[in-house]
């Protein structure tokens, strides 16, 4: 008996990413459209910013991939935190079963932790984070498709 086959399931981190800067016009519709990064370099307080980091996952056999995604929405008011957040997950969920890019067929999106706030006490800024469950299977491409 060999070993499995190594299945490539894509990149879920430029999938989420690709989705929030190409797929949710929501976003421009604040006066100051919130920069969309897998880290913080260049942040500085009060900006709108929001990263997304992927923090594991697992393989269900034989394709299926379950990767969790941690958003962290920062802003200069919690009200702005919290409607941009909102707006990133509903964007997630609305592209299940419609997304394919980056690698990867998006067929589904739990949320793993709500929208939580997460005040920073040293800096005062405002953040609220969530997590979600990403379930992916490969698309066959592992380029962006545009």
């Amino acid at each position: 008996m060999g070993q499995p086959e190594y299945i490539i399931h894509g990149d879920a981190e430029a999938a989420i990413v690709d989705i929030l800067m190409n797929l949710t016009p929501e976003l421009s519709f604040f006066s100051g459209t919130p920069t969309i990064s897998t880290n913080l370099v260049g942040y500085t307080l009060g900006d709108r910013w929001v990263t997304v980091v992927q923090e594991g996952s697992f393989e269900e056999w034989p394709v299926i991939d379950r990767p969790r995604i941690d958003f962290e929405v920062y802003a200069e008011r919690r009200s702005v935190a919290r409607d941009i957040a909102a707006i990133c997950l509903a964007s997630v969920k609305y592209q299940m079963g419609r997304y394919t890019g980056f690698g990867l067929f998006l067929s589904d999106a739990r949320v793993e932790q709500g929208l939580t706030r997460v005040p920073d006490k040293y800096q005062e800024s405002v953040r609220y984070i969530f997590a979600v469950r990403l379930t992916t299977r490969p698309s066959g491409f592992l380029a962006s498709p545009s």
